[in-house]
């Protein structure tokens, strides 16, 4: 797999392919589509990198949005034990840069956000990555159980 900057139509097809979990994640937390949630993604964050498997197709885009780091994908970013080890791998890579990143524009290091606490293979991607999650509680209007998950450089 390889992380590249996201194209536009490499964020259509990642929405319209969106992974069941990463859709229901959405709704539950924004009370919106995955595929609404990503496009919105796309457009507020500083920087959108699209995971695409060796033939190119697009996989998962994962994103910065102030500390705010996010990632949806399709049911081929997982779909191996060797794209799953790739992922946890070019994630880690990924998430050191970004906190390299803001380290040496004199920030604090903190990338965080919220997971549902359902999605036990992305709770555990997160933790390979060296992120801490914390015990799941209530959160939106759903009332559905989420992880607060952040990693401090």
């Amino acid at each position: 797999m390889k992380w590249q900057p996201a194209e536009q139509l490499m964020v259509e097809f990642v929405a319209l392919n969106l992974r069941h979990s990463d859709d229901l994640e959405c709704r539950y937390a924004y009370g919106i589509c995955g595929a609404q949630a990503l496009r919105e993604a796309w457009m507020a964050s500083e920087v959108v990198n699209c995971i695409c498997a060796d033939n190119g197709e697009p996989l998962g885009v994962a994103g910065l949005n102030g500390n705010v780091v996010w990632l949806l994908g399709t049911d081929g970013l997982t779909a191996t034990p060797q794209r799953r080890t790739a992922l946890a791998l070019g994630g880690r890579r990924w998430t050191d840069h970004l906190l390299e990143e803001q380290r040496q524009v004199g920030e604090s290091p903190l990338l965080e956000n919220w997971v549902f606490a359902a999605n036990v293979g992305s709770v555990r991607w997160l933790r390979s990555m060296g992120f801490s999650v914390s015990k799941p509680e209530p959160m939106g209007s759903s009332c559905q159980l989420f992880r607060h998950a952040w990693r401090k450089g």
